[in-house]
């Protein structure tokens, strides 16, 4: 359900831009050359808008709100006080306790120590964090990396994933970017192609999107479906719906079918 603030950011621009570059740009007739800048100006105030927004969040962000430093970090530090305060501060904020110590800390890294299982690490400066980083580039570096394969089911199950989330990255920009210009470039047409029109289809496209991630979130918390029903159903109805987008002939299917498929590629996210 998280993922609904990918969606609003989303929605944001897109209001902005079909509010601006409508009414202050040039129309897509005007020769080339003689598009003056006081007559399109429509991009520019979207960049100084989406800018301005930027900031402002940025402001409230720095201002309004206080983030704590990763407790993990500062325990890797040797800073067992300030990891424990931070702890402390996030269960006081959830109006609950928490049970770790700084003498719980200690007591775990002198039992480590007299093990021999652990050596210590010296204190995490700039030079020591770049000598760990060219190490791993040594024979046998990179475990984590190695761990991925170390047995032939994970190997299996990571290189799946990697090519899955591969082919969606290229996907979504080739269905959303390419696709439309090639279509346009080989001369296909769906009705009013004014600027208005194209942003104001864009926006209502985004608006679907918004739902898809809600009832994503609800799907996987049904019994019978949960995350994997919830994606492997989702994935399957939005191929139907971008096969079926084919058959579109009017600007009205053209829209309805990719509000559809947006719709349920977000229930996927």
């Amino acid at each position: 359900v998280l993922s609904v603030w990918w969606a609003i950011g989303q929605i944001i621009p897109a209001g902005v831009a079909w509010g601006f570059l409508p009414n202050y740009s040039c129309s897509a007739d005007t020769p080339a050359g003689q598009c003056m800048k006081a007559d399109n100006m429509g991009w520019r105030y979207l960049m100084y808008t989406m800018g301005g927004f930027t900031f402002l969040l940025w402001a409230g962000r720095f201002f309004l709100f206080h983030l704590h430093e990763s407790p993990k970090y500062l325990i890797g530090q040797g800073r067992y006080v300030e990891a424990v305060e931070v702890l402390d501060a996030v269960a006081k904020y959830n109006k609950t306790t928490q049970p770790l110590t700084v003498e719980a800390l200690e007591q775990i890294e002198v039992n480590h120590r007299s093990s021999n299982t652990i050596k210590a690490l010296p204190p995490v400066n700039k030079k020591t964090a770049v000598k760990r980083a060219f190490a791993q580039f040594k024979p046998n570096g990179f475990p984590h990396v190695r761990a991925l394969f170390s047995t032939l089911k994970l190997a299996y199950s990571f290189v799946l994933i990697l090519l899955i989330w591969g082919m969606i990255g290229l996907a979504s920009p080739l269905y959303s970017n390419f696709l439309p210009e090639y279509l346009a470039e080989h001369g296909a047409r769906a009705g009013d192609d004014s600027i208005n029109t194209t942003y104001r289809n864009n926006y209502i496209i985004i608006i679907c999107s918004l739902p898809g991630t809600v009832v994503g979130g609800w799907l996987i918390g049904l019994k019978y479906i949960g995350r994997r029903g919830t994606l492997g159903y989702s994935l399957i109805v939005t191929a139907v719906f971008l096969f079926a987008f084919t058959t579109a002939r009017t600007e009205a299917a053209n829209l309805g079918f990719n509000c559809v498929s947006t719709f349920t590629q977000y229930i996927m996210w």
